[in-house]
């Protein structure tokens, strides 16, 4: 009732005078809509939107006030996932081009992304190709008025198109097409960096990212390792001015640097570029007033830190980061995945008994969870871990008990993806025949 009052206010005073009220009747009827859209009430949010573009005339001189209420109709469709209604829309702003056009690059956006959220890469690929076309079309116009702020900013928009258009050919394994694409984003983001560089040098460290991330995936480790150092030395500038934005991205870039130098079997340069990132992640938390996001993400490079000291058998350094980790993730199901990797480590170094409490802990959680087919498959895991320490503990019944309840549900995931499980079914059915062969040889 309260929205209500509120909006049939501002709509009388936004219709009378749209310049001094329209502001005012946007924020009110989006704030509507959403109330509506949280309750599920799909349809009354979408009337209200239409209605708030109907009180203006298109013929009139409101123009700019369709165009205001025409962007959250279009934002409210796509996270709604109506596509035909999303392509409508589209079709009646096209009409009206040279009008009222404001929205076609964000329905365009739009539109593209939803089609590949939909897997379907043809209309995908061909959106974007017109919403490039629409704003290298603006730029021109703008250039040609010597209207530079508007220019910059198409250009600009221009950029993040080529940078979606790249993760779609990324998405469908075109990679060629992708790292060409990446390429002219790279060039227009680094010539407005020259005139904007806190803005602009961010979106070239992210560029740099995604190129680096496909040479990985091709094998070719020294030009990711290029891309990623170069990436990483653009969002270092940034980390103080905006400690919670630039730590993500350039958390993204040093762990996927580490990953470079673990597939190189260089694990003490993983080790050092992972230690430094933790202390980034220090300094960033304390920056930002301890954000728990934050602190999540120190806790998974920890772990990974740990993994980094296990394989390069530093076990106190591992045991150290793993427990860090573990205060981080107490009474929090994450605990789960921290306790299982200790007690791997306690296993590696045959410390058995220890081993087997973290995994029973582990254990303990993952069993309290959903039964996803993720969960599912930790608990299986967790299980047939604990069978190898209770065969080294010389408890061959309940080694047994283990290994037969992970047989159980890698059999109930082998019904699901056959080629995905089997192997998992045959490795603990040879762990189960190797205690049957100890067992007749003590008899």
């Amino acid at each position: 009732k309260g929205y209500k009052g509120v909006l049939n206010k501002y709509k009388v005073l936004a219709t009378k005078n749209p310049i001094l009220y329209i502001t005012h009747y946007k924020e009110s009827a989006i704030q509507f809509a959403q109330h509506h859209k949280i309750n599920s009430n799909l349809e009354a949010a979408e009337t209200l939107y239409k209605n708030a573009i109907d009180i203006f005339d298109k013929n009139s001189s409101y123009n700019f006030a369709i165009e205001v209420f025409e962007a959250p109709l279009i934002e409210f469709y796509y996270q709604t996932n109506q596509l035909e209604k999303l392509v409508l829309l589209y079709t009646n702003i096209e009409k009206d081009k040279g009008t009222i056009d404001s929205n076609m690059g964000i329905i365009l956006s739009r539109l593209a992304s939803m089609y590949s959220k939909l897997n379907n890469f043809e209309e995908a690929e061909v959106i974007y190709i017109k919403q490039l076309k629409y704003y290298q079309e603006k730029t021109k116009n703008y250039k040609s008025f010597n209207l530079y702020k508007l220019e910059k900013l198409n250009n600009s928009l221009a950029a993040y198109t080529y940078n979606s258009l790249g993760e779609l050919y990324k998405k469908h394994k075109l990679t060629n097409q992708a790292l060409n694409t990446y390429e002219k984003s790279l060039l227009i983001f680094k010539n407005l960096s020259k005139t904007d560089p806190v803005k602009y040098e961010m979106e070239v460290a992210n560029v740099l990212s995604k190129q680096g991330y496909i040479y990985y995936e091709l094998g070719e480790y020294k030009t990711a390792e290029e891309l990623y150092k170069k990436s990483i030395d653009l969002y270092k500038k940034y980390v103080l001015i905006m400690p919670k934005q630039v730590t993500s991205y350039l958390a993204t870039s040093m762990d996927m640097l580490s990953s470079v130098y673990t597939m190189r079997n260089e694990y003490e340069k993983a080790i050092v570029i992972t230690n430094e990132l933790t202390q980034i992640f220090n300094q960033a938390i304390y920056l930002d007033n301890f954000d728990k996001e934050l602190i999540d993400g120190k806790a998974y490079n920890l772990m990974r830190l740990a993994y980094l000291y296990k394989d390069n058998s530093q076990f106190m350094n591992s045991k150290n980061a793993f427990l860090e980790a573990l205060e981080i993730y107490k009474e929090t199901n994450e605990a789960a995945a921290a306790l299982y990797g200790l007690g791997e480590l306690y296993e590696k170094m045959q410390q058995f008994d220890k081993a087997e409490k973290a995994y029973a802990e582990s254990l303990s959680i993952y069993r309290g969870l959903e039964k996803t087919t993720a969960n599912i498959l930790s608990i299986a895991w967790t299980l047939d871990r604990l069978g190898l320490v209770y065969s080294g503990l010389e408890q061959r019944t309940k080694s047994k008990q283990s290994y037969s309840e992970a047989l159980f549900m890698y059999r109930q995931l082998t019904k699901q993806e056959p080629l995905k499980y089997k192997a998992y079914v045959a490795w603990t059915l040879s762990r189960l025949g190797e205690l049957h062969e100890k067992d007749k040889q003590i008899h």
